[in-house]
């Protein structure tokens, strides 16, 4: 369990790095969430507690469950913003097209 949360941790902190090096042509606040986001996937490497401990919300998941939710809603949010460009831009798109 201990590799795989190190080996989980070290495919976050390789993901972060990829996306800062790429992301200089983006929004500053993007780029210092990216940079804020790698200080703290870093810093919770280390004293990570046990996910057999893990209560929260929902209140009915605990442990590795409520670990499991958590970690695909936010994957799910991340593909989301992954598609918020080409949203912006076909809702802008639909925009210009009922103006004219």
């Amino acid at each position: 369990l201990m590799d795989d949360r190190h080996g989980f941790r070290v495919s976050q902190l390789s993901g972060l790095q990829t996306k800062i090096a790429e992301s200089s042509s983006q929004p500053e606040q993007w780029q210092r969430f990216l940079k804020d986001a790698y200080q703290q996937v870093q810093s919770s490497t280390f004293n990570q507690p046990d996910t057999a401990d893990l209560k929260g919300i929902p209140e009915s998941l605990g442990g590795k469950e409520l670990s499991r939710f958590w970690r695909d809603a936010w994957r799910d949010f991340g593909q989301s913003l992954l598609a918020w460009r080409e949203i912006r831009e076909a809702a802008r798109a639909i925009t210009e097209s009922a103006s004219k």
